[in-house]
């Protein structure tokens, strides 16, 4: 038997795509998120929303949904006295455009 999945579950797209791979794989999954004052913080907003719907919607999926937890981190932000996302910004950014990098071959 495999051992338990740990997901970092934003309640984003890709993060929801992930714990539907490791729900499909892994007979426990449990997953975490980090509130660190980001841009899009809808995103973890909707968590339990999603989690409810995995285990009413897919209920294979949901007897392995194990515990999750958030993490408040927005302290460490303040620290540096901006948003933690703050600092990968630049002038060169059109409003926050998201920045794509090409994959090393």
């Amino acid at each position: 038997m495999r051992p338990p999945a740990l997901v970092l579950f934003s309640g984003g797209q890709d993060s929801t795509t992930c714990l539907a791979w490791a729900l499909e794989r892994y007979q426990r999954v449990e997953t975490i998120g980090f509130d660190y004052g980001q841009r899009h913080v809808i995103e973890l907003s909707v968590r339990p929303k999603i989690l409810d719907l995995i285990r009413t919607r897919f209920p294979k999926w949901g007897s392995r949904l194990g515990d999750d937890r958030v993490v408040a981190m927005r302290e460490l932000a303040q620290l540096f006295g901006h948003r933690a996302d703050a600092s990968r910004r630049n002038s060169n950014d059109r409003a926050g455009a998201a920045k794509y990098l090409r994959t090393r071959t």
